[in-house]
């Protein structure tokens, strides 16, 4: 096609002319070499580093060392003020795990009171079963006075890979969806003054790349969102390759008595202005 055919077609028209590669261009010469010798002769012998003597033992090498920790000791104080706790937190660690049963979509009531054969794990765990499938969590937890005494309790979850359905005495606290952020849910009105239980029930799903890697069948999609690589697990056949998507509750659990009006976590993010930013409910948030 001519540049009449194509009269407002600007890339055209440049891909048709000539161009020139050696116009406007400028041959750079090399700067001039400087003939200036600094001198060795004199030096300031303050500049002299302190000549060390080898070190040919293990004893005499830990007695340096010693030295050393001693004379860079004040060095690493820690000198801040000790800030006052306005939170109680408490690790939740220990849990009865197992896998869930076809039966327990009709009977999930005894699920939640214990039904079934349980094995003791502790969180952080993670691994097995792949694709879609569903886990039970199951614990239980005290509640004293203080906790409540003007104060709001909170379980607080680090990750859980990939839904999470929290369930407190029996009662749903909440669901949230995605294995990186972490979340909470205020849980004051659900617990009692002495012994409670938490059931989380964990669903994982086939990743939105497909699973034929992991199935005997061609493929199956699924909605977790998935970049190809995850934690991984100590299980040679399938948890030591490229970190397969697993599922469980792979960060730290805590409960968390903080007063009444404190604030809950929130994430900021830039808004399309250089000078103002948005913030939106984080670790608070109910996805469900």
């Amino acid at each position: 096609m001519s540049k009449q055919e194509m009269p407002n077609d600007a890339l055209a028209q440049i891909g048709q002319s000539k161009v020139s590669l050696s116009d406007d261009l400028q041959e750079l010469r090399p700067v001039p070499r400087c003939d200036t010798v600094l001198s060795t002769g004199q030096h300031d012998p303050t500049a002299e580093m302190e000549k060390l003597e080898p070190v040919d033992s293990l004893e005499a090498l830990e007695s340096i060392l010693a030295d050393l920790k001693k004379h860079y000791s004040p060095f690493q104080q820690n000198l801040s003020p000790a800030l006052d706790r306005y939170w109680q937190s408490r690790q939740i660690r220990t849990f009865d795990w197992r896998i869930a049963l076809e039966e327990d979509q009709r009977k999930f009531p005894a699920a939640l009171a214990g039904a079934g054969t349980w094995e003791e794990v502790h969180v952080p765990h993670y691994g097995e079963p792949l694709g879609r499938a569903t886990t039970y969590y199951r614990t239980e937890f005290e509640v004293t006075t203080e906790d409540l005494a003007d104060r709001a309790l909170f379980l607080r979850f680090r990750g859980v890979d990939y839904i999470a359905h929290v369930f407190v005495n029996g009662a749903l606290a909440g669901s949230h969806e995605g294995c990186f952020a972490q979340f909470e849910f205020d849980i004051s009105q659900l617990v009692s003054i002495g012994s409670n239980t938490l059931l989380v029930r964990v669903d994982n799903d086939n990743t939105c790349l497909g699973e034929s890697q992991h199935h005997s069948v061609a493929n199956l999609d699924g909605d977790k969102i998935f970049a190809a690589t995850n934690q991984g697990y100590n299980e040679p056949l399938s948890g030591w390759h490229h970190s397969p998507p697993g599922m469980g509750i792979y960060q730290e659990v805590w409960l968390d008595s903080r007063p009444a009006g404190a604030p809950r976590h929130r994430r900021m993010s830039r808004t399309h202005r250089s000078d103002s930013a948005m913030a939106s409910p984080g670790a608070g948030a109910t996805d469900r």
